[in-house]
């Protein structure tokens, strides 16, 4: 039983190892991979490549097919959690800092507050208000922080990006246990890659005068962050309850950071750095209003590791 434990214990910080790390860095490689297409173009190949490379391993390990009373939800978290934050966030990255925008994004909690209150009826009490609140400013002293005056569309469309992912935290959850993250995955980065499919013409026209590292960025946020931490993702929130899982999100914006710093020399603005403090520790304080409940883990023939 301890052996049975530690495994698991060893696979979730794996899984949040994955997650965060190539969650991370696929800001900085979006970026990179902007120089050659455009916000669609790039969605299209980076999630050309996960569904391929998805396919393999559902044929590998076949997960279940879906129900007909499920796919409405099916769709829903590929057209929300891959092809609007996709879209929204590719082209805000475009103006916006690699660094600022993990900072806004992985505000998602502040959201989910909200959705949690809306949806799932459940009451926050006032150190979910207050968080929301203090998160809300962070997130306006990141938007005035930016070169533009005042709120750019950038940030706004990185907003709309963080309201997705949200979302896709609420809507993917209920079909974990049926179809595990494997399957979930698959049909949400298949579903979504379908939004992607007018901007083919576009990125053909565009493969053959982009170099040859821009192409291997574009695969890498297919592979790793498009997969593999998806994958990861998932697997997560079917070992944990969302109110434990969230938190890990927190780091991914100092992985950003860092990476952008490192890669491409982008310093984020001091203003920004401070506002994405605020806002990550207003996300810190909405989520001491809930108690911490594990979700028990789904039976081992509907795993799928990431």
């Amino acid at each position: 039983m301890a052996t049975t434990t530690q495994s698991n214990s060893l696979r979730i910080v794996l899984a949040t190892v994955a997650a965060v790390g190539f969650w991370g860095s696929a800001f900085v490689a979006t970026r990179v991979g902007l120089v050659s297409f455009t916000p669609g173009e790039l969605a299209l190949y980076r999630y050309g490549v996960a569904s391929l490379t998805l396919a393999l391993l559902a044929w590998w390990l076949r997960p279940p097919l879906p129900r007909r009373k499920d796919l409405p939800r099916l769709i829903a978290t590929g057209v929300i959690g891959v092809g609007l934050y996709t879209l929204a966030l590719n082209t805000g990255l475009q103006t916006v800092a690699a660094g600022t925008a993990s900072f806004i994004v992985n505000t998602t909690p502040l959201f989910s507050v909200v959705f949690a209150c809306v949806i799932l009826k459940e009451r926050p009490g006032w150190p979910g208000w207050l968080g929301l609140l203090i998160g809300l400013a962070g997130l306006g002293l990141i938007a005035t922080g930016e070169k533009t005056s005042g709120i750019s569309p950038g940030v706004l469309l990185i907003f709309g990006s963080a309201i997705a992912w949200a979302l896709y935290q609420i809507i993917q959850k209920p079909l974990l246990p049926y179809y595990g993250p494997l399957g979930v995955v698959c049909y949400a980065v298949w579903f979504g890659t379908v939004i992607f499919l007018p901007f083919l013409p576009g990125l053909l026209n565009a493969m053959p005068m982009a170099p040859l590292h821009h192409h291997a960025t574009a695969m890498y946020l297919g592979v790793l962050p498009g997969v593999v931490s998806f994958l990861a993702w998932s697997y997560l929130l079917s070992q944990l309850s969302v109110t434990r899982a969230t938190p890990l999100l927190y780091l991914v914006p100092v992985v950003s950071l860092i990476t952008a710093w490192l890669v491409i020399d982008e310093r984020p603005e001091w203003q920004s750095v401070i506002g994405g403090t605020i806002a990550v520790v207003g996300v810190a304080v909405s989520r001491w209003s809930h108690p911490s409940r594990s979700s028990p883990p789904i039976s081992t023939s509907q795993k799928a590791a990431p």
